[in-house]
């Protein structure tokens, strides 16, 4: 595979960045960001990569990523096809760990999220609602 590619992810100054992808398909570029990143697959279908986990996607996807794990979401070959038809659309969150504020994390009752934010070196898929 291609060597990863630095994303840089639009707005710098918000505590955290919102988009709503609409496209014929998800971007095929491996690539990595220094941001967490909450993605959900509204629709769509493919194969998503991050590190060296290959796993197939499908819309109500949800997976959170820790920074700077290089990643992409590859949609299935018929959404490349023109005129196909296909569309994909999914929502992405992306923010930092300070984006609560630097003094968020030294509450108490934070600890625990600290320590997950701390030690997520990779991805976790969420189970659907």
């Amino acid at each position: 595979m291609k060597l990863a590619l630095r994303k840089s992810i639009e707005n710098q100054v918000a505590s955290f960045t919102m988009q709503e992808l609409t496209a014929p398909h998800f971007d095929p570029n491996w690539h990595f960001h220094p941001h967490y990143q909450l993605f959900t697959v509204e629709e769509g279908t493919g194969t998503r990569f991050i590190g060296d986990n290959i796993q197939p996607f499908e819309p109500g996807d949800t997976v959170f990523l820790g920074p700077n794990i290089p990643h992409l979401w590859r949609s299935d070959p018929a959404y490349f096809q023109t005129p196909s038809g296909l569309s994909t659309k999914g929502i992405v969150v992306y923010f930092t760990e300070d984006f609560l504020g630097n003094d968020f994390f030294k509450r108490p009752e934070m600890h625990g999220l600290q320590s997950f934010f701390t030690e997520l070196r990779g991805a976790m898929k969420l189970p659907e609602c």
